[in-house]
């Protein structure tokens, strides 16, 4: 029926195309159509509509439907490592392994296994992260707003660089005073900068030339260029203490246009709005908890933690260096109580025991009296985030259920293909060895190697210091006199 109307329609338009091609002909201009307005974009690529929508269908398997955000979400998820590329045989083939997913877990649902103590304690666990993070996104990260007015501002300080005179504090109590007597005026800048200016190298002393706002993390840049020249900031926490600043001058700096940079800036702005946000709600849950901190402990316990990351070098060559150690304590040490509250008491042994779960360039840096105390408020507020979660109903969120049954899931598949396949896999000794022997250079740590780079303009340049190395010249030395020179690009 379908294609019949189809060809009367068909015919009935080309009827009127042959009458109306005798008639006296109308000029008519055509109508110009305005380009379709770009509003996002999918890598470099404009979004005009090439693209399937999310919830475009691309498979079923059993009752379950595989639609695009499925096969994006759980692409960009996965481990990078085995990520198929993203090329045509690369699409095709992860879609393939999402079916065999969705097939394995469907085959585990109707095998009947009942969750060990072991599988329902990690189950309770992930849901305790499910929900919190469902508490995180409901009530902090889908609540954020961001004015133009303050894009337009924070705009405004990327095209701004400032001359900046800091005073360092190793105690947040001695910066709090110093300010105290800055505000009143008991005390003139004059006199503190000589006291406390921060050593900055090179002989200078507290002084910042030219200093961008894209220099600085943001939530510190934004406290820095809200302040006016002349006077003083709040107080800054910076990597192993605190600081004042104080602004001197601002110059304007050329910055690409606007509409170029809303985008990044409005991210940036949410995180830290987003920071706030879930402060509050931190705030609000301990203000029912009775929570007291010990402060002597803190401060003792803050003064012998080091960043367990930390980077050094310049643009030709940067090396990130690991602490995989963590400070060690004597058992009285690791009894002293950080922050105690009406249902428990959190000590610097568990401090301790959550740090070593942790991969050591993941660790958060806890050198600070207040870096310790916000870990300490993560790990004390676990518990009570869950709760809050089940007050607001969100352990009936589709979402939170979802995600939680496709933990449960995952438990079953693993356990069905222990039983039917692992448990009747044997490997001896000698297929052991076997595979060691054909594998060896996998087993091999690469060697490493220390090596300096001398960079010349012309042969003539480089056959001279050539000469000068066969002589016994120090390598280190060239490359030192090409730093103080300003030559960048050599190094070690």
């Amino acid at each position: 029926m379908r294609l019949r109307l189809v060809g009367a329609v068909s015919s009935a338009l080309l009827l009127a195309l042959c009458v109306t091609s005798h008639a006296a002909p109308v000029r008519t201009r055509k109508p110009v159509k305005a380009p379709t307005p770009v509003r996002n974009y999918v890598g470099n690529a404009p979004d005009r509509g090439q693209f399937l929508p999310d919830n475009a269908l691309l498979g079923r398997v059993g009752s379950r439907d595989l639609r695009v955000f499925d096969f994006r979400d759980g692409y960009f998820a996965s481990t990078p490592e085995v990520r198929p590329g993203q090329d045509s045989l690369g699409r095709f083939q992860f879609l393939q392994n999402m079916v065999k997913k969705e097939v394995l877990g469907q085959t585990a649902l109707k095998a009947g296994y009942t969750l060990t103590f072991e599988e329902r304690a990690a189950l309770r666990e992930h849901e305790a992260s499910v929900l919190s993070n469902m508490l995180y996104i409901r009530t902090v990260r889908d609540s954020s707003n961001i004015s133009e007015d303050s894009l337009r501002t924070v705009y405004q300080y990327y095209a701004q660089q400032l001359k900046l005179q800091l005073l360092y504090f190793p105690k947040r109590e001695q910066a709090e005073l110093v300010r105290l007597q800055l505000l009143r005026g008991t005390l003139t800048w004059a006199r503190a900068f000589a006291l406390h200016a921060a050593d900055l190298g090179n002989g200078r002393r507290g002084d910042v030339d030219s200093l961008r706002f894209a220099a600085l993390p943001i939530d510190l840049a934004l406290q820095i260029w809200a302040v006016q020249p002349g006077k003083v900031s709040p107080i800054i926490p910076s990597t192993a203490g605190y600081h004042l600043v104080r602004v001197t001058d601002r110059r304007p700096t050329p910055v690409p246009e606007y509409h170029a940079m809303r985008s990044v800036i409005r991210l940036t702005l949410l995180g830290l709005e987003s920071d706030a946000r879930r402060r509050a709600i931190q705030t609000r849950a301990k203000s029912t908890m009775a929570v007291v901190y010990d402060s002597t402990n803190v401060r003792w316990a803050a003064s012998r933690f080091v960043q367990s990351v930390t980077t050094q070098g310049h643009s030709l060559s940067t090396t990130i260096s690991v602490d995989e150690n963590l400070p060690e304590f004597e058992s009285a040490g690791l009894s002293r109580v950080l922050v105690r509250w009406r249902d428990g008491k959190l000590t610097l042994g568990n401090v301790l025991q959550r740090l070593s779960d942790l991969s050591p360039i993941s660790r958060p840096n806890l050198n600070t009296a207040d870096r310790l105390m916000d870990y300490a408020d993560a790990l004390m507020l676990e518990p009570r985030m869950v709760q809050i979660a089940k007050e607001r109903g969100l352990d009936k969120d589709s979402t939170a259920i979802a995600l939680i049954e496709r933990k449960r899931e995952e438990i079953l598949v693993t356990r069905m293909v222990e039983d039917s396949v692992f448990k009747h896999i044997q490997i001896t000794d000698a297929v052991r060895q076997k595979y060691y022997r054909e594998h060896v250079r996998d087993y091999l740590s690469p060697s490493l190697a220390r090596f300096a780079l001398v960079v010349r303009p012309t042969r003539a340049a480089a056959d001279s210091v050539k000469l000068a190395l066969d002589r016994g010249a120090r390598v280190q030395a060239i490359v030192a006199a090409d730093s103080l020179r300003g030559e960048v690009r050599s190094g070690i």
